[in-house]
């Protein structure tokens, strides 16, 4: 398992060193920085900051929500950059398969517990939104998949449904990741891709 685009530029200096090698499959886990204080700073977060409810007294308040939410969003864009630029110096010769996983980090593992966007009811939560997420995989595997000429697998892992409902996502996360699965099965299934990716959504509710 590949943690971190540090270690992803560590391996393929290994992997060129090798004067024989079977290609190898990859799992990365696009997610696990986000554990860490440096990453969160980098993207916008103060992981130190803690997180308040205050009373919502606006003269305009017509009996909506009565506080005032705080809700900090991580800028996926830096994380996102140093994952493409390791990526892209990866021969896909030296590659069998990639696994993008896009679990979040355990909580025990995080300086902050962090949270899906969508259909998050957490009043204080660090989200981290999906449509970030899978702009990510999706540009990772054109490089890799186009590149290998469709001799490189690709796939997406995530939580499991009940997983997902315990990080505020739910259902409308999960619908989300199975589109993108859709994606990926398209650029190697040509034509097959939306009806893998239905039966991939039926399994993942089970």
């Amino acid at each position: 398992m590949v943690k971190s685009p540090e270690e992803l530029s560590t391996l393929l200096t290994y992997l060129q060193s090798q004067e024989t090698l079977t290609p190898v499959h990859l799992r990365l886990l696009l997610l696990h920085p986000l554990a860490k204080e440096a990453t969160l700073v980098a993207c916008g977060i103060d992981p130190h900051r803690k997180l308040k409810i205050k009373p919502n007294l606006s003269p305009t308040y017509r009996g909506g929500d009565p506080t005032h939410r705080d809700i900090q969003t991580i800028n996926f864009t830096p994380l996102s950059d140093a994952w493409r630029a390791a990526w892209r110096t990866i021969p896909p010769s030296l590659i069998s398969g990639v696994d993008f996983d896009v679990t979040l980090p355990a909580a025990e593992e995080c300086v902050r517990t962090l949270d899906w966007a969508g259909e998050s009811l957490a009043d204080k939560r660090i989200e981290v939104g999906e449509g970030q997420v899978g702009l990510l995989v999706k540009s990772m595997a054109v490089v890799i998949v186009l590149k290998g000429k469709g001799t490189v697998k690709a796939d997406l892992v995530h939580e499991p449904m009940s997983a997902l409902d315990e990080r505020s996502g739910g259902p409308g996360v999960l619908r989300d990741l199975v589109k993108v699965r859709g994606y990926l099965d398209e650029m190697m299934h040509p034509g097959e891709g939306r009806k893998m990716g239905i039966v991939k959504w039926k399994a993942a509710r089970e």
